[in-house]
């Protein structure tokens, strides 16, 4: 079997209450996409702890990573709590 050294997904998970730390994730996160093994690979972003108060919704997780800047890649993000279970199928059938 040949296996490709190039990865068809990311999947990238964001804790949206810990606000301070989201310059750090937005940094790691776009250092991934420049990674060569993971170009043109679809990008699933789990915007996590939507359980706790003050987490940030999906749109201010979307425009604090930028997302919309990715222009090559699919991208999808999900609000979810794996603590719950909630929102992490939904994530994954995309």
């Amino acid at each position: 079997m040949l296996l490709s050294k190039y990865s068809d997904y990311i999947i990238y998970v964001v804790d949206s209450s810990d606000t301070d730390r989201l310059v750090i994730a937005k940094e790691e996160f776009l250092a991934i996409l420049e990674e060569e093994e993971l170009r043109g690979a679809a990008v699933l972003i789990f915007a996590n702890k939507q359980d706790l108060l003050g987490a940030l919704d999906d749109a201010t997780v979307t425009e604090s990573l930028e997302l919309h800047k990715i222009k090559n890649q699919q991208w999808a993000i999900f609000k979810t709590s794996a603590i719950k279970g909630e929102g992490l199928l939904e994530g994954l059938d995309w």
